[in-house]
């Protein structure tokens, strides 16, 4: 018999056996645990989760939709008068002979206005108008105290003749020196009058019109005086001293 190992490196056989079987059941068991654990298994339930209810923003309101302004209404197209045409003018009669000059031929009528755009015809042209009325040239004339400081001891005479009757613009004359004196003043000396356009207008058409003269005095009198004329178209019954 063989002696028996005190080395406590060796192992009895006892602990081989063991050591063995322990070995090739372990392998075993790993081996059965491997081919049964990928099919077989079943999975965990999955967990059910409740996600919170989430509230959305408040929607934007649009601005409101602006309003288109009116549309302008065009202005209604304007009518053309219908232009009438003017009226024939009436020839006026030449003016009749006065006493020393006949009166001076009346104005041509002016011809009728021209037509207006509508069409009108425009009107013929006149014919001559009437004429002044005839004076007696040279025109006659008084002198009358009418005024505070008219002078009737002495006359002056006026002379309208006329050219100066048909004047359209103020016309003076010029008095004669004096020609009779039954007063203090005798000297020689003149006065003036001026005839109006107004005044003028009043003897052509045959009135009568009384004019104031200018103030003078004879050489060596210092006393001044005026004298009024009257003047008309025809003879007028003698006023003053003449």
């Amino acid at each position: 018999m063989a002696e028996k190992s005190t080395d406590p490196k060796l192992l009895s056989r006892k602990q081989f056996v063991v050591l063995t079987i322990t070995l090739v059941g372990g392998a075993a068991l790993e081996a059965n645990c491997s081919s049964s654990g990928g099919g077989g298994g079943t999975g965990g339930s999955g967990g059910t989760g409740t996600g919170g209810t989430g509230t959305g923003g408040t929607s934007a309101t649009g601005g409101t939709t602006g309003t288109g302004g009116t549309s302008a209404t065009g202005g209604t197209t304007g009518t053309g008068g219908a232009g009438t045409g003017g009226t024939t003018g009436t020839g006026g009669s030449a003016g009749g002979g006065g006493g020393a000059a006949g009166g001076h031929a009346g104005s041509g009528g002016a011809g009728g206005a021209a037509g207006g755009h509508g069409g009108g015809t425009a009107g013929t042209t006149g014919g001559g108008g009437s004429g002044a009325t005839s004076c007696t040239l040279p025109l006659p004339e008084t002198q009358l105290a009418v005024a505070s400081t008219d002078e009737n001891t002495h006359t002056h005479s006026v002379t309208v003749a006329a050219d100066t009757l048909n004047a359209t613009t103020a016309t003076t004359l010029t008095t004669s020196p004096v020609l009779g004196s039954s007063g203090p003043i005798s000297g020689s000396h003149t006065h003036m009058i001026t005839l109006m356009p107004s005044d003028l207008a009043t003897l052509r058409g045959g009135g009568t019109v009384k004019i104031l003269s200018t103030a003078a005095s004879a050489p060596g009198e210092s006393h001044t005086h005026t004298h009024t004329y009257e003047i008309s178209c025809t003879a007028i019954p003698d006023g003053g001293t003449n």
